[in-house]
């Protein structure tokens, strides 16, 4: 069977699935590697379960501590009040009657370590309690949260999508995470930008909403700011981590054989990097609740619970990827996209924007594009861009259309009081306009700096 004919029915296939068949993600992608396995005529049938079970394992051994020890530093940040006061920070900086940018630059920074969903719902009575105060801007401030957050959920590691991308095509984690900013500074400013425009259109009011009861809005506003961390020691999980992996990318550029690269490669490491912030998150938590270890290990029970399945989404679309790359899909696409004339990156854009609009998901879209490109670059194709590249126009068409069967939808939705139009308004378009800028940027950046 042709390769390109392989890829398109695993594809099918694996969507089909998900959509129609409800089927779990993880089930969904390792039957889609077991169907490529044996529909490909150069992998013999006896060695494909194997085959997957060893994808599996591999991708698992990259991404599995980066993902548990973020959900852990997540967690921490959540119950010690340090997100609460890195929320308020902003605000005073900003100003109450440019509460907007400090609830953007809340979502931007928080959604680095916590997942999308958790910052939305830790920020909405926050940005109630401003509307409250201020008369007004209740949907522009929900909107700025939501773009703030998801641009740096799908440039931005070591939130799973783009840490799943940028391991399967081998991109350095430090470039990742310096390459995705500067992807999601401009395009949430620009979403945002759309934002204030539609709320001088159209002023909003604070309205019901799911989720926020009352009692919590109270609690809220009342709760004094010496409860709370302080700023520095707040931002500590979230800064150290990313200046640790940073610093590994800068010295390996700089001086590769050096000793002293060695040391800090050793402390760069992502997965020492996270241990470390992860550490410094928990005896904070502990520290300002007063925590007994056994309270502290039931949060780190809760967090890990709630990163086995990221984990295992990321692992199975690896052995999905590992089984086209071992049916050398690669080399036909990389033939058939140069005989149409299709550009990677809009290959990647397009891809994940498809997958994204047919189940629903920024991080299982970005995956299963991830498996695409991983048989594309191993193909060892002339011509290609730098991966890093790939990976962030992944990011960006993944946020390429959330309507309704996409829970950050509903999430935005519910918790904002809005009708489905209304999310379509507030949250469809200035999601697409985060995406369509990122990949944008990305291209241009791709030009200009090749890195190659």
């Amino acid at each position: 069977m042709p390769a390109p004919l392989i890829l398109l029915l695993s594809m099918v296939a694996v969507i089909a699935l998900m959509i129609w068949g409800r089927v779990h993600a993880f089930i969904a992608l390792l039957l889609g590697g077991l169907l490529v396995g044996l529909l490909s005529p150069i992998i013999p049938m006896d060695t494909v379960p194997g085959a997957v079970a060893a994808n599996l394992g591999r991708v698992a051994g990259g991404v599995a501590i980066v993902i548990a020890l973020a959900a852990v530093i997540g967690e921490c940040l959540l119950d010690s009040g340090a997100a609460e006061r890195i929320s308020r920070t902003l605000l005073r900086f900003f100003g109450q009657q440019r509460g907007h940018l400090a609830m953007w630059g809340s979502g931007y920074i928080l959604s680095v370590p916590v997942f999308f969903d958790t910052v939305f719902y830790l920020l909405v009575p926050l940005a109630r309690a401003m509307t409250a105060r201020q008369g007004r801007n209740y949907t522009l401030n929900l909107t700025a949260v939501a773009v703030g957050g998801a641009a740096t959920h799908v440039f931005v590691p070591p939130t799973p999508g783009p840490l799943a991308v940028g391991t399967a095509l081998n991109v350095d984690l430090g470039l990742l995470i310096l390459m995705g900013l500067m992807c999601a500074l401009p395009a949430s400013i620009v979403a945002l930008s759309y934002a204030m425009w539609r709320e001088r259109r159209h002023p909003s009011v604070t309205r019901a909403a799911l989720g926020v009861t009352p009692e919590e809005l109270e609690r809220m506003v009342k709760c004094p700011d010496e409860e709370l961390p302080g700023f520095g020691i707040s931002m500590l999980p979230i800064v150290l981590p990313v200046a640790l992996i940073a610093s590994r990318t800068g010295a390996e550029a700089l001086a590769p054989d050096a000793d002293l690269v060695r040391i800090v490669r050793f402390f760069g490491d992502p997965n020492l990097a996270l241990l470390l912030s992860a550490f410094s998150a928990l005896w904070l938590v502990r520290r300002r609740c007063r925590l007994s270890l056994d309270e502290l290990r039931a949060r780190v029970d809760r967090a890990l619970t709630g990163a086995g399945p990221i984990i295992l989404i990321t692992a199975a679309g690896g052995a999905y990827g590992g089984m086209l790359n071992q049916a050398q899909i690669g080399a036909s696409l990389q033939a058939m996209s140069e005989s149409i004339g299709l550009p990677t990156l809009l290959l990647a854009f397009g891809l994940s924007a498809v997958l994204k609009i047919a189940q629903g998901s920024s991080t299982v879209a970005m995956i299963t594009t991830a498996s695409v490109l991983q048989t594309l670059y191993a193909s060892g194709a002339a011509g290609l861009p730098h991966p890093v590249y790939a990976a962030l126009a992944t990011g960006g068409g993944s946020l390429v259309v959330s309507w309704m069967n996409d829970s950050g939808f509903w999430v935005v939705g519910r918790m904002g009081g809005f009708t489905e139009r209304e999310t379509l308004s507030a949250w469809t378009i200035p999601a697409a306009i985060v995406g369509i800028v990122g990949f944008l940027v990305a291209a241009t950046l791709s030009v200009l700096v090749p890195l190659v």
